[in-house]
């Protein structure tokens, strides 16, 4: 098996070293890794995840908060990857399509949530919102979050307190009617419409720093992805 392993430069060494006698530790892209350790945090796994979509990744802690990361001795659990003791489980993205006024439609695809926000702390946005068709009262306030179930224990759970296990959940950020979060679990039939109606907003996917900026009468569709992201879950 060819490992990749990402992560801060001392904590990859040492894990270099540990499993080295394991399994085939290859240091690019180019040579086609079947996995890529993210020795890290959530933060680290999302990072990798843009850079390297799709290939499965293993998700192992150094000092970061993390959430999804595997529990135990690294040693250990790369022995069990390297026996084969794994499965790799499938999870889809979500999507936002931007319509801008005044250029073309863009995309942007996420693993963990698509957020919406004031661009200015001093200036609320008013926006409304369509979920599957239904219209929400116009809002006044920061904007909303959308997460899928992988990405509901970050953001969207700071805002609602709660968290879910399928589908995908819409929460309003600090709005002026205190609107519950919505979490459908069927994915697939999850659709968000929203339109910035004044003041400006900055849309962000996941930890991505390429935010887009959005004016006065600009949409945004949101939906579940065709795309994936892969996982190892070591038994």
């Amino acid at each position: 098996m060819k490992v990749m392993i990402t992560g801060k430069s001392e904590n990859k060494d040492l894990l270099k070293q540990e499993i080295k006698e394991l399994v085939n530790i290859v240091d690019s892209i180019d040579q086609m890794p079947d996995v890529i350790i993210t020795l890290g945090g959530d933060g680290s796994f999302l990072f990798n995840e843009q850079r390297y979509p799709e290939i499965p990744k293993l998700i192992l802690k150094d000092n970061s908060l993390c959430f999804k990361c595997h529990e135990g001795q690294h040693k250990q659990i790369i022995i069990k990857l390297s026996k084969g003791k794994y499965i790799i489980q499938q999870h889809k993205k979500i999507e936002a399509t931007i319509v801008k006024k005044d250029s073309k439609n863009m995309a942007l695809i996420g693993s963990n949530d698509i957020i919406i926000r004031n661009s200015e702390q001093f200036h609320a946005i008013r926006f409304s919102t369509k979920i599957n068709n239904q219209s929400i009262a116009e809002q006044i306030g920061d904007g909303i979050v959308v997460s899928t179930a992988f990405g509901s224990t970050g953001y969207f759970k700071a805002i609602t307190g709660k968290s879910f296990d399928s589908g995908i959940g819409i929460a309003f950020n600090n709005v002026s009617s205190q609107l519950s979060p919505k979490i459908e679990s069927n994915a697939e039939e999850f659709k968000v419409e929203f339109e910035l109606l004044r003041n400006k907003a900055y849309l962000s996917v996941d930890n991505s720093p390429d935010m887009i900026l959005l004016e006065a009468g600009d949409k945004i569709i949101i939906k579940q992805s065709d795309s994936v992201f892969n996982l190892v879950k070591v038994d």
